[in-house]
């Protein structure tokens, strides 16, 4: 037999912790072990005996056993309790505590508005990162809510089968009263989905905050029935309209050209054609815009007769095919305030950007960004003059 002494559960202080005594216990001899032996009378009486004790003993571990597991319980709860005082302290005595507010404000400022073109983008759910930062501590939570800048610019794929708009709704909610930079696209070869509908209608309701939109979704993805009754709208905050794909016109949507019209701050507009009539050209400062056909290049001019205030203009892809087999005779047109003025042309075999530059009077010009690049010859570096060349 072998005498257990008191288990000792602290070894620093040799503290038992009111833990039960170790009972002594019985080791049989080897040859009770073997099959073919049979017991004596008197070694079965003692091996009866010994059986008694041990079940006893056994039904005592069980008893001790549980002492010890709710010692252990009590200690586990003791421990959670200690480690949270634990971390109320550190974050008392956090550095960050002392952080001026207006420090995270240009820290969360950093982090939703300059690493990404949008602080709301679906190519990035999960992860949009003013809802992160919303989710670290209560602190954060209301220092983010408070600035309504950084759930403003909002980048939205219409054709997304997934649901997207809670966290869209949250980014409308806390950006309220604040302008809002806007782009949607869509699928350039189906129709919305019934997902994508609800999220067009709940972007609809907030579009005349924008003080940037970019269009990026084509006009055949709509219908009469994609759109809230409207009434009164109006684009009294736009500055920038920029259209990716071509949108629906006038005829279709004439209650969005009418509000485009109507903008009092819309200085900065990108179109794929020149025929945009409702543009309000008269207030352009920065104009880009496409021309592939002769009659888009007169409607350009006719346009441009309007554009006094114009200081920027950009003709990315000017193309011309002998098969027009036309030669332009444009009106001369003063652009009295253009200061920038750029073309690229696309196998101009037509010569037409000669006969656009040539056409134009341009008095206060100071860069000027030609480029031909001739698809069946070797390319051409651009021409650039002034400041920036």
């Amino acid at each position: 037999m072998r005498v257990h002494r008191q288990p000792i559960l602290c070894q620093q202080c040799q503290q038992d912790l009111n833990a039960p005594n170790i009972r002594r216990f019985h080791i049989l001899e080897p040859r009770f072990l073997r099959c073919e032996y049979v017991p004596s009378e008197i070694e079965r009486s003692h091996l009866t005996k010994v059986l008694m004790e041990t079940e006893k003993q056994v039904e005592q571990y069980e008893k001790d056993i549980s002492v010890l597991r709710q010692k252990l319980d009590q200690l586990e709860k003791e421990k959670i309790a200690a480690e949270a005082v634990t971390k109320q302290c550190r974050a008392s005595l956090s550095v960050h505590r002392r952080v001026p507010v207006e420090i995270w404000e240009l820290i969360f400022s950093i982090l939703c508005l300059s690493l990404h073109d949008y602080s709301f983008d679906t190519n990035l759910l999960p992860g949009l990162p003013a809802i992160l930062i919303s989710q670290v501590c209560s602190h954060w939570k209301a220092i983010a809510g408070g600035l309504p800048s950084i759930w403003s610019s909002i980048n939205v794929q219409l054709r997304e089968l997934c649901d997207t708009r809670l966290p869209l709704e949250t980014y409308l909610s806390n950006s309220a009263g604040y302008p809002l930079k806007i782009r949607i696209a869509g699928q350039s070869n189906a129709p919305l989905t019934p997902q994508g509908v609800d999220v067009w209608q709940t972007l609809f309701k907030h579009i005349n905050r924008c003080r940037e939109l970019v269009m990026a979704i084509p006009s055949f993805c709509f219908n009469e029935h994609h759109f809230p009754s409207i009434s009164n709208f109006t684009f009294s905050k736009l500055e920038s309209l920029h259209e990716e794909d071509v949108i629906p016109g006038q005829r279709e949507w004439p209650w969005f050209w009418q509000a485009i019209q109507e903008a009092p701050k819309l200085t900065t507009v990108t179109t794929l054609n020149s025929n945009r009539t409702l543009v309000p050209f008269s207030r352009l400062t920065t104009w880009e815009v496409h021309t592939s056909g002769p009659s888009e290049v007169c409607e350009l001019f006719d346009a441009l007769r309007s554009c006094d205030c114009l200081v920027s203009l950009t003709l990315p892809a000017i193309w011309s095919n002998s098969k027009y087999n036309v030669a332009l005779s444009l009106p001369t047109v003063e652009l009295p305030s253009l200061r920038r003025f750029s073309a690229i042309a696309y196998r101009d075999q037509c010569g037409w950007l000669s006969t656009i530059v040539e056409s134009l009077i341009m008095p206060l010009l100071e860069t000027l960004r030609i480029e031909y690049r001739q698809l069946d010859l070797p390319g051409t570096g651009p021409l650039l003059i002034g400041p920036d060349a």
